[in-house]
């Protein structure tokens, strides 16, 4: 077994214990249980292994939606999608986990998850941390 997957079901039981889940940020898991560099989390664990979605993309999906934030430039999920060549899967789960670490204002949101401008799969960026 890698080394990332030793740590992956180390922090998923540590989530699931009711005596230290409490402990483990939900953004945290969820970045681990896809794979994604958990960018805006302080740990040393993840600087030790390789993730699907490293770094440095990180940092760039966030630097995007961070300024548009920032500038109170708001844009509907299809526009980012066209825009910056995300795939739909990456920006789902990226967004899912700066959400779930409380990144960006409602407004951001709201115009990002408006009905007409986004997938129905988009809407999963709103449901809580989902153990699978």
């Amino acid at each position: 077994m890698s080394k990332f997957n030793q740590l992956k079901g180390a922090l998923i039981e540590s989530k699931l214990d009711p005596t230290t889940g409490y402990l483990v940020p939900d953004s945290y898991v969820h970045a681990w249980q896809y794979s994604l560099y958990p960018l805006l989390s302080n740990s040393a664990f993840h600087n030790e292994v390789d993730f699907d979605l490293g770094k440095t993309e990180m940092e760039k999906i966030f630097k995007i939606f961070n300024n548009h934030n920032t500038s109170k430039n708001y844009k509907t999920f299809y526009e980012y999608e066209l825009q910056y060549c995300i795939d739909r899967p990456t920006m789902i789960r990226s967004l899912k986990y700066f959400k779930l670490f409380g990144s960006f204002n409602n407004d951001f949101w709201e115009k990002l998850l408006i009905s007409s401008g986004r997938p129905i799969e988009a809407t999963e960026i709103l449901k809580p941390l989902h153990l699978w």
